[in-house]
């Protein structure tokens, strides 16, 4: 009996090993998604170990595979179009290995979200040099909205199409032109925005900008050589 129950102990001890004792082994290709609800365009590459860029065959699918051979690691770059025109663009790059990340995905534009109708009165009579003309304009996430001082003395209803919920909006009061001269700013915290609903926000005088002169210069992100140039990548929309 004591043989037989060895002989049995041995086989099972077998079964475990045969059936589950090891980790299943890395995917041998990867598959990108890039989502891009809005249409806005982009452009995709990817890497396989240490080896170069290559772009991807635009796919009206927003899907990617490719295959990694002998390797286990990549890298994957994606160069979205900006959301809006004038604003810089925008890449991504993900670098893993295959048993860290078998399926990437990027997100270049989102779904728009359901919006509401709300309206945001503004006061600035207390903003010192704010006159007749001046622009005010109110930005959250997502969206932005103006409204034109006509006396300022009076509060400028500003309409706003934002999504519902709490949320911080930035309001700024200033004149036209290139480079806008802003005179005053605020951030207005946990705003309740509902359907047809308004709220209104006074701007004091300790709101008011100092005169300022800014200088910014442009700057590409992680790969250039990947997106102009000779070689560079052209856009896929």
């Amino acid at each position: 009996m004591k043989k037989a129950s060895r002989l049995w102990l041995l086989a099972f001890g077998f079964l475990l090993v045969a059936c589950g004792g090891g980790s299943s082994p890395p995917p041998s290709s990867i598959t990108l998604t890039v989502v891009d609800a809005q249409n806005v365009g982009y452009t995709a590459a990817y890497q396989v170990g240490s080896g170069a860029w290559v772009a991807f065959t635009p796919s009206s699918s927003n899907t990617y595979t490719f295959n990694l051979g002998s390797s286990t690691t990549y890298g994957v770059a994606v160069r979205c179009n900006p959301l809006v025109p004038g604003m810089s663009t925008q890449v991504q790059v993900i670098q893993a290995t295959s048993s860290e990340l078998a399926n990437p995905k990027v997100t270049c534009s989102s779904p728009n979200p359901s919006t509401v109708n709300y309206t945001l009165n503004v006061n600035v009579s207390a903003v010192p040099g704010v006159v007749s003309g001046d622009t005010v304009v109110v930005s959250g996430k997502g969206f932005s909205a103006g409204g034109n001082v006509v006396n300022p003395a009076n509060p400028v209803a500003v309409p706003l199409s934002a999504p519902a919920g709490t949320q911080d909006l930035v309001v700024t009061v200033g004149s036209g032109g290139n480079p806008a001269n802003y005179k005053a700013a605020k951030v207005v915290r946990g705003v309740n925005v509902s359907g047809g609903g308004s709220s209104s926000v006074t701007l004091a005088a300790a709101d008011a900008l100092a005169a300022q002169t800014v200088n910014y210069h442009a700057a590409r992100w992680f790969y250039p050589h990947l997106w102009g140039g000779p070689g560079g990548l052209p856009e896929q929309r």
